[in-house]
């Protein structure tokens, strides 16, 4: 049996600026391909320059959203990515900003103590062009929520 605790509420995303560095450094250690790697080689690619990791990207969403979530919530835990779309390239000194909308909000009597969140995540960048749309399940502690019991 599942019972709903909050639905619709929406989370801004604080915005984040994406450095030359960090894109390669990210690209370096997890996704080392040249278009995330090299400026020159990038410029001839079908991204058409230097260019973020898409999960970069992602790990960037996650970071937002974990500073956006309510202060009483200290553990939150990805459970499932339901869909994933990289909408545009990030490029280096992008700055990133969105929202995300929390659209359930369970508890399970199989965990009493924890809450199942489905976040629907938008990144978009200083031009207001969407980047990246992520739709997934967080899992955290209900003993630490923000009082929506």
């Amino acid at each position: 049996m599942q019972k709903t605790h909050a639905q619709n509420l929406v989370l801004k995303l604080l915005p984040l600026t994406l450095s030359k560095k960090e894109v390669i450094n990210f690209a370096s250690q997890f996704d080392p391909i040249y278009f995330h790697l090299d400026e020159i080689l990038a410029k001839q690619s079908m991204l058409g320059g230097l260019s973020a990791s898409g999960f970069h990207t992602c790990s960037l969403a996650m970071k937002m959203l974990s500073i956006a979530w309510p202060e009483t919530v200290t553990d939150l835990e990805m459970q499932e990515v339901k869909s994933l779309k990289w909408l545009e390239p990030v490029r280096p000194d992008d700055v990133l900003s969105g929202e995300a909308t929390i659209i359930q909000h369970n508890s399970s009597s199989l965990h009493p103590t924890r809450s199942l969140f489905e976040a629907d995540i938008n990144l978009q960048n200083q031009n207001h062009t969407m980047v990246l749309q992520m739709k997934c399940l967080v899992l955290t502690d209900q003993n630490r929520s923000t009082g929506n019991e």
